[in-house]
């Protein structure tokens, strides 16, 4: 147990783990929800906003849990999922935006070919039309490829990222009803404890 000493009071209060974590903006309401089953609280009135939709949240746990250990390997596991359903999320709109990237610079190309050969010494107007039709429709296919890709992927990814929120859920079932476990000792040896007294 890890105690620092209470100056004011003369008695002593425990210590406490501080720490700042970046959180998604859209996963901050979660995350503070579920990290309070780990022992930690929010140390500080409002979450401080960063750019990107970020949030920095600070935090503080009661280094006197006696079942911190088994928390700490609960949260690492916890933290695990958050980042793995991150990274399922972003793979929705990474692969969409390559491939209209390169869509869109085959057709930029050909409209770049289709106004160099209207703007030559002797134009070629037939040619310059013939290339921008292709110029054009890759313009346009870019963005059509991008809206299908990321029904596609979400519709890919959508039973991971399920799969992550159950095991979300039952790392959260098991650290609360280990503080149920604890609490429940706890009034056994308080009961035994005023009983031997009597």
């Amino acid at each position: 147990m890890s105690s620092v000493a209470n100056n004011q009071t003369g008695g002593e209060h425990p210590g406490y783990d501080y720490r700042s974590v970046i959180v998604d903006n859209n996963k901050v309401s979660m995350y503070l929800d579920s990290i309070k089953i780990f022992g930690w609280t929010p140390d500080g009135a409002i979450p401080k906003r960063r750019s990107r939709g970020k949030v920095i949240l600070k935090l503080k746990r009661d280094r006197s849990i006696p079942y911190i250990k088994e928390l700490v390997r609960l949260q690492q596991h916890y933290e695990s999922c958050i980042d793995d359903i991150t990274v399922l999320e972003n793979s929705i709109t990474t692969t969409a935006t390559l491939f209209s990237i390169i869509v869109g610079a085959i057709g930029t190309a050909f409209m770049v070919a289709a106004v160099f050969s209207a703007t030559i010494e002797i134009p070629m107007f037939f040619i310059s039309f013939v290339l921008s039709a292709p110029g054009i429709a890759g313009w346009t296919l870019s963005y059509l490829l991008y809206k299908h890709l990321i029904i596609k992927k979400a519709a890919d990814v959508a039973p991971h990222i399920e799969r992550k929120y159950s095991e979300i859920r039952a790392i959260c079932e098991k650290s609360s009803s280990l503080a149920a476990e604890y609490d429940a000792l706890e009034k056994e040896a308080a009961e035994a404890a005023a009983n031997r007294a009597w």
